[in-house]
């Protein structure tokens, strides 16, 4: 090579030798500097230089020619030639594209890289259910890829290579019995045993704990998960006993409070509260268990008004409800004779003290009987006066005895008492007297028709004697 470059470089001298003698001439020398030789030329001076075939250097891109070694003044070809110079070649690194197949990950864009230059992981791809291993040079991972190799002058593909993934099922079963996690590999069938809770029955398995999806097939998933148990309530009878002989049942899901019934109604009671056991019942208590609620009541009080018809005053009772009334002290009423309690002012129904029970406000009305009264007089023919109190009574006529004259009624055989017939019969037997004044009479004596004599006697008195001249 070097003998064949002094040739050339004395065949040009020697034609400089014999063109000096004609024409001066510059001689061009090209240095490609690594990239294909180009043939040195002998330009006349004053004379441009043609530009050469671009020489080709692998893994680089001609980027002209240049004045200097340092690359900085490209040359102009359009220059005049003044005498013999060199050129110098400058290359650019090519880029070149890496195409990475992730085969089936997630997409990843080519990378260009200039040529020799240092080659960067790209970040690593994902794919579903599996591990990423490396890059490889072939799809069937043969070689694997050295990031540490520079960029050769050309395009490459690499190749994804990938495992498939180790990975974890755990169970969060809300208070269920436990289940151990499982581990396996991405697809594996496994089985899971059915959890168990006390109040509820199972409902399966979701990915998620608002339990949108379920989770039907048993096989690991592509990457740690947990699996949520759903649940649902059972229900649970609860009874509610009102009172002996209405009773209803109704259902409530486990764990949940029991809604408050509307209060409910009983003639004769006002409802007080639900118990358990005797105790009020907290319907903010969740319902684990069947249970039965009883109805607590309180009787209702009823008054009883007592209307004594002008009777002795009788004091209002209050009696719960439906049970019997004590029977009060007789009232009294002047002239009468109780008979007894009426369930109405017509007195057509008595109240049974024994079998009536009070189941409201009620009145009972006084019913009366006017007693028989008599009035006697004493020793005398007159029959007695028998008739009811209150009723019209008229005087008996006023009795006769001979010599006297009647001065009236009298209650007492001392005549202090006087007694007037009223207009009704009165309220007791009453034994009259009649008090009596004697009569007197004039005795008069005449002698031959005048008066000789006359004097005042009471009756049943000695008439006076006199002696007539």
């Amino acid at each position: 090579m070097i003998k064949k470059r002094i040739g050339i470089l004395a065949f040009i001298l020697f034609a400089l030798l014999f063109a000096g003698c004609i024409t001066r001439s510059a001689l061009v020398t090209f240095e490609s500097n690594g990239g294909t030789p180009v043939q040195d030329v002998l330009v006349p001076i004053g004379g441009t230089l043609e530009e050469p075939k671009e020489p080709t250097k692998e893994g680089y891109e001609f980027g002209g020619w240049y004045s200097d070694m340092d690359l900085n003044e490209e040359y102009d070809f359009q220059k005049p030639v003044e005498n013999n110079m060199t050129l110098f070649a400058k290359w650019i690194p090519a880029k070149y594209t890496i195409t990475w197949d992730t085969m089936g990950g997630s997409e990843i864009e080519p990378t260009e890289v200039s040529y020799k230059g240092s080659i960067k992981a790209p970040e690593e791809p994902v794919r579903e259910g599996y591990v990423f291993k490396g890059w490889y040079y072939e799809p069937e991972h043969e070689t694997p890829f050295d990031f540490r190799t520079l960029m050769p002058a050309q395009d490459f593909t690499l190749y994804a290579l990938w495992e498939l993934g180790e990975y974890t099922v755990t169970f969060e079963t809300f208070g269920g019995s436990a289940i151990a996690p499982i581990e396996g590999t991405y697809g594996d069938e496994f089985d899971i045993p059915e959890p168990n809770r006390f109040g509820y029955t199972f409902a399966g398995w979701y990915l998620d704990e608002e339990f949108t999806e379920e989770f039907t097939e048993f096989n690991i998933p592509p990457r740690n998960t947990v699996l949520y148990a759903k649940w649902n309530p059972i229900d649970i009878e609860v009874t509610f006993l009102v009172y002996p002989g209405n009773s209803y049942t109704v259902a409530v899901k486990f764990n949940e409070k029991l809604e408050m019934p509307e209060t409910p109604q009983r003639t004769g009671f006002t409802f007080v509260a639900w118990l358990l056991d005797g105790e009020i019942f907290d319907f903010d208590t969740p319902i684990t268990e069947e249970i039965i609620l009883e109805g607590n009541w309180d009787r209702n009080k009823y008054t009883v008004t007592f209307e004594t018809d002008g009777g002795s005053a009788v004091e209002a009772a209050d009696v719960l409800y439906n049970r019997p009334l004590e029977r009060p002290e007789d009232p009294v009423k002047t002239g009468h004779d109780f008979i007894g309690w009426f369930k109405d002012a017509e007195y057509e129904t008595p109240w049974d003290f024994e079998k009536d029970l009070v189941t409201e406000d009620i009145t009972l009305y006084a019913k009366w009987e006017p007693k028989t009264y008599t009035i006697s007089f004493f020793l005398l023919p007159i029959d007695p006066i028998t008739q009811k109190y209150g009723t019209p009574l008229t005087a008996p006529t006023d009795p006769e005895r001979e010599g006297h004259s009647f001065a009236g009624w009298y209650r007492d055989s001392g005549f202090t008492k006087p007694f007037v017939f009223p207009e009704t019969m009165p309220a007791e037997d009453i034994l009259l007297y009649a008090r009596w004044t004697t009569n007197e009479y004039w005795v008069r004596y005449f002698v031959d028709g005048k008066l000789y004599y006359e004097a005042l006697v009471s009756y049943g008195e000695e008439i006076p004697a006199i002696d007539i001249p």
